[in-house]
Protein backbone atom coordinates (compact mmCIF):
# COMPACT_ATOMS: atom_id res chain seq x y z
CA UNK A 1 0.00 0.00 0.00
CA UNK A 2 1.08 3.97 -0.11
CA UNK A 3 2.87 5.54 2.22
CA UNK A 4 1.41 8.61 3.89
CA UNK A 5 0.98 11.26 1.30
CA UNK A 6 0.75 8.69 -1.59
CA UNK A 7 -1.47 7.04 -3.86
CA UNK A 8 -3.60 4.16 -4.76
CA UNK A 9 -5.03 4.28 -8.07
CA UNK A 10 -8.18 1.76 -9.62
CA UNK A 11 -8.97 1.82 -12.72
CA UNK A 12 -10.84 -0.15 -15.48
CA UNK A 13 -10.23 -0.54 -18.99
CA UNK A 14 -11.45 -3.32 -22.07
CA UNK A 15 -8.52 -4.72 -24.13
CA UNK A 16 -8.46 -5.04 -28.19
CA UNK A 17 -9.54 -8.77 -27.63
CA UNK A 18 -12.57 -7.76 -25.40
CA UNK A 19 -11.06 -8.79 -21.97
CA UNK A 20 -12.04 -6.52 -19.23
CA UNK A 21 -9.10 -5.56 -17.42
CA UNK A 22 -9.19 -4.00 -13.58
CA UNK A 23 -6.37 -2.52 -12.23
CA UNK A 24 -4.96 -1.31 -8.86
CA UNK A 25 -1.86 0.72 -8.57
CA UNK A 26 0.15 2.07 -5.48
CA UNK A 27 2.89 4.67 -4.70
CA UNK A 28 3.95 2.19 -2.10
CA UNK A 29 7.63 0.82 -1.19
CA UNK A 30 7.48 -1.97 -3.81
CA UNK A 31 8.80 -5.10 -2.95
CA UNK A 32 11.92 -7.08 -4.77
CA UNK A 33 11.48 -10.09 -6.23
CA UNK A 34 12.29 -12.93 -3.33
CA UNK A 35 9.30 -10.33 -0.97
CA UNK A 36 6.93 -11.11 -3.62
CA UNK A 37 7.27 -14.79 -4.00
CA UNK A 38 7.09 -14.74 -0.61
CA UNK A 39 3.75 -13.09 -0.33
CA UNK A 40 2.23 -14.68 -2.96
CA UNK A 41 2.78 -18.65 -1.28
CA UNK A 42 0.10 -18.91 0.26
CA UNK A 43 0.59 -19.55 3.48
CA UNK A 44 4.31 -18.29 3.61
CA UNK A 45 6.20 -16.04 4.94
CA UNK A 46 5.28 -12.04 4.46
CA UNK A 47 7.41 -9.19 3.96
CA UNK A 48 9.62 -7.91 7.15
CA UNK A 49 7.84 -5.70 9.17
CA UNK A 50 9.50 -2.93 8.67
CA UNK A 51 8.71 -3.75 4.85
CA UNK A 52 4.95 -3.74 5.44
CA UNK A 53 3.67 -2.41 8.76
CA UNK A 54 0.01 -3.13 8.13
CA UNK A 55 1.33 -6.65 6.96
CA UNK A 56 -0.69 -5.75 3.95
CA UNK A 57 1.38 -8.41 1.81
CA UNK A 58 -0.32 -11.53 3.76
CA UNK A 59 -3.78 -11.24 1.20
CA UNK A 60 -1.91 -11.26 -2.01
CA UNK A 61 -1.80 -14.95 -1.77
CA UNK A 62 -5.73 -14.88 -1.15
CA UNK A 63 -6.75 -12.37 -3.73
CA UNK A 64 -4.79 -13.94 -6.08
CA UNK A 65 -6.39 -17.69 -5.41
CA UNK A 66 -9.87 -15.55 -5.40
CA UNK A 67 -9.25 -14.11 -8.46
CA UNK A 68 -8.06 -17.35 -10.38
CA UNK A 69 -10.93 -19.34 -8.63
CA UNK A 70 -13.14 -16.96 -10.62
CA UNK A 71 -11.64 -17.66 -13.78
CA UNK A 72 -9.64 -14.85 -13.85
CA UNK A 73 -5.73 -14.12 -14.57
CA UNK A 74 -3.71 -12.11 -11.81
CA UNK A 75 -0.72 -10.42 -12.98
CA UNK A 76 1.45 -8.17 -10.72
CA UNK A 77 4.12 -6.11 -10.44
CA UNK A 78 6.63 -4.61 -8.72
CA UNK A 79 9.99 -3.41 -7.41
CA UNK A 80 11.78 -1.30 -4.66
CA UNK A 81 10.70 2.20 -4.46
CA UNK A 82 8.64 1.51 -7.59
CA UNK A 83 5.62 1.10 -5.79
CA UNK A 84 3.00 -1.88 -7.41
CA UNK A 85 0.73 -3.00 -10.45
CA UNK A 86 -2.09 -5.57 -10.11
CA UNK A 87 -3.49 -6.39 -12.49
CA UNK A 88 -7.19 -8.60 -12.51
CA UNK A 89 -8.12 -10.04 -16.35
CA UNK A 90 -11.50 -11.31 -17.52
CA UNK A 91 -11.98 -13.24 -19.95
CA UNK A 92 -14.29 -11.81 -22.50
CA UNK A 93 -16.09 -15.30 -22.26
CA UNK A 94 -16.22 -15.33 -18.46
CA UNK A 95 -17.27 -11.81 -18.15
CA UNK A 96 -20.41 -12.42 -19.90
CA UNK A 97 -21.51 -15.51 -17.63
Amino acid sequence: LANAGGQVIVSTALSDSGDVVLRVRDTGQGLNDSELAAALEPFGASPPPERTPDHSGMSLSLAKALVEANRARFQIKSAPHSGTLIEVTFARIAARA
